[in-house]
């Protein structure tokens, strides 16, 4: 064989008793055993405990050894999938697929083909309820790219973890975050969105959010010092809960951010009256902040789901700015600063943004969480918090060496901010002033470091330029006007169908009772996208009754939003 033959995939014919069986030969190494190639395979197979709802990831399938006795295995709502990161043996095993009596029991993709891989596994993990992604290594072709194969199960893990996730988060707070979209949508009619101020912010930008690192500030040796550089040089966000402690400190405030829809989060304004300029707010989070603040809403959607009606929203023009789900209003805090400032020679700053705790305290001085542990101490009850400390949470090594304290979710944030540090609108410009917290790949800059720098005055923003606030009120209030009472219509229609069936006066006789049904509310999904299987609508019965206990909740909750508009 020539240098060019050893460097294509080849088949070798190795002894097996009575039988004859191939391995397969590949840059100079064989990927099976020479002497039984299928045996540590099927082994593994064999020792494999199958659960219904798990995807099979198989790494490197070569020669498809393996794969007819996994399929046998298959339990209820299961697949297989196959990923071959070399190009050469994807096209061999490609080849090899097609004259496999079990070629359409497995989806196969290369590394040319990861988009499509993503979009199929999303797919089918929302329309079967998929759990579990299990990477199997099928043939010594893995160790030609360990890395690469390490990644991509990581990545296909980690779908049907995050669609869970979501599913119980729109399980719990679906319906909350539909009601607030809905009372929210009014203030559209006369209040601006986030991206009205876009690149308008010509100083630099500090971001308060409410870890312990906030605490830094309280006792900076030129405490004094650094309140008036803040307050003199810079535009100031602070996160919700953050809001508190950094007024009690004497910095004004310039804008505030709220993500949260519960009632809970409205302690975190209690005594904040006039004290702010700006609330950025998501149209899902609670209504009335805006008015008992006394704040300017600049309004934007994070989109919590891909659901018909969001995307009809988007699709009509009502709103403009749509910002990803991210969790943590301290990143939606980063998020619209990146958006707000005038250009990449605006310096960002942030504080308190640490995605972890001590053993004892949760959030720096004076936040809601803080002060309610000193209400609520006696001496029965420790001011300490110390039961978050070990409920469901992880010990890791924080930025200066010592052990903190997370939580999956928070680490999950934590990883997300770190991905601002590669942003090419981030990077060189974004910095952190804690010293604590869990690493997140941003520059450290210390506090007497942050009060040395050199801040060239920045003009003042003119509340009242033109170049704020160039939407049509009234146009986009006769939109909203007629979006809602479409909506209502819609459902009380709706309701009347399904309460009365072909006897209604509603009735549509071109249609079929169960088209004219399905028409009205298969593109409503927030009347669904809280039950445990609304992932898609159903002409089912215990479906439809489900959805008919919510048509009156909604009609009320547009009847309400209507009445907001003058």
């Amino acid at each position: 064989m020539n240098n060019t033959e050893l460097n294509k995939p080849c088949l070798v014919q190795c002894g097996q008793g009575l039988s004859v069986l191939n391995t397969l030969q590949y840059q100079g190494r064989f990927l099976y055993s020479k002497y039984s190639p299928d045996k540590a395979v099927k082994e593994l197979v064999k020792n494999l405990k199958v659960l219904d709802g798990t995807v099979f990831l198989i790494q490197s399938p070569a020669l498809w050894y393996g794969c007819q006795e996994l399929i046998q295995k298959l339990g209820n709502n299961c697949i297989i999938c196959a990923f071959e990161a070399d190009p050469e043996l994807y096209e061999f095993s490609r080849e090899l697929l097609k004259t496999q009596n079990f070629s359409n029991d497995i989806h196969f993709y290369s590394i040319n083909h990861l988009q499509e891989f993503d979009d199929f596994l999303r797919k089918e993990v929302e329309k079967k309820f998929l759990k579990r992604v299990i990477p199997l290594d099928f043939s010594a072709g893995v160790q030609f790219n360990r890395k690469l194969y390490d990644t991509i199960s990581r990545a296909a893990e980690e779908i049907p973890e995050r669609f869970w996730k979501n599913r119980i988060t729109l399980q719990k707070f679906g319906k909350l975050y539909s009601k607030n979209f809905f009372l929210n949508l009014p203030k559209l009619t006369s209040s601006s969105q986030l991206n009205s101020l876009a690149h308008t912010i010509d100083k630099p930008i500090f971001i308060a959010a409410a870890g312990e690192s906030l605490d830094k500030i309280f006792y900076c040796q030129h405490r004094e010092a650094l309140i008036k550089k803040i307050n003199s040089s810079c535009f100031v966000i602070a996160v919700d809960a953050a809001l508190s402690p950094l007024l009690e400190m004497g910095i004004k405030v310039d804008a505030a951010a709220l993500m949260e829809g519960q009632f809970v989060i409205s302690k975190a304004f209690i005594g904040c009256q006039k004290k702010f300029h700006y609330l950025i707010q998501d149209l899902c989070a609670r209504p009335d902040i805006a008015s008992i603040t006394g704040a300017q809403p600049l309004l934007y959607l994070s989109k919590f789901s891909e659901a018909a009606f969001l995307n009809q929203v988007i699709e009509d023009g009502l709103i403009s700015t749509v910002i990803p789900p991210l969790g943590s209003v301290g990143l939606l805090a980063v998020e619209a600063a990146l958006m707000l400032a005038k250009d990449k020679s605006v310096k960002i700053f942030t504080i308190g943004l640490d995605f972890s705790y001590s053993c004892g305290k949760t959030h720096g001085k004076g936040c809601p969480a803080h002060n309610n542990q000193l209400m609520t101490s006696s001496r029965f009850k420790s001011i300490e918090n110390y039961e978050a400390a070990f409920t469901n949470t992880l010990r890791l090594k924080g930025k200066n060496g010592a052990d903190v304290i997370t939580t999956p979710a928070l680490l999950s944030y934590s990883k997300n901010f770190s991905a601002y540090s590669k942003r090419p609108d981030a990077a060189n410009r974004l910095f952190d002033l804690a010293d604590t917290g869990l690493p997140n790949g941003l520059p450290y800059m210390s506090l007497k470091d942050f009060l040395e720098c050199d801040f060239s005055p920045a003009e003042e923003i003119n509340e009242n330029s033109q170049d704020l606030f160039q939407e049509n009120f009234a146009e986009k209030s006769e939109k909203i006007k007629k979006y809602l009472l479409r909506e209502k219509t819609s459902l009380e229609i709706a309701r009347d169908l399904l309460t009365k069936g072909d006897e209604s006066n509603f009735r549509n006789s071109e249609l079929s009772l169960e088209e004219q049904i399905s028409a009205l509310l298969k593109n409503r999904d927030y009347l669904y996208l809280h039950f445990p299987d609304g992932t898609e609508f159903k002409m089912e019965i215990s479906f439809l009754k489900r959805i008919r206990a919510e048509l009156d909740s909604f009609i009320k909750i547009q009847t309400q939003a209507l009445s907001y508009i003058q």
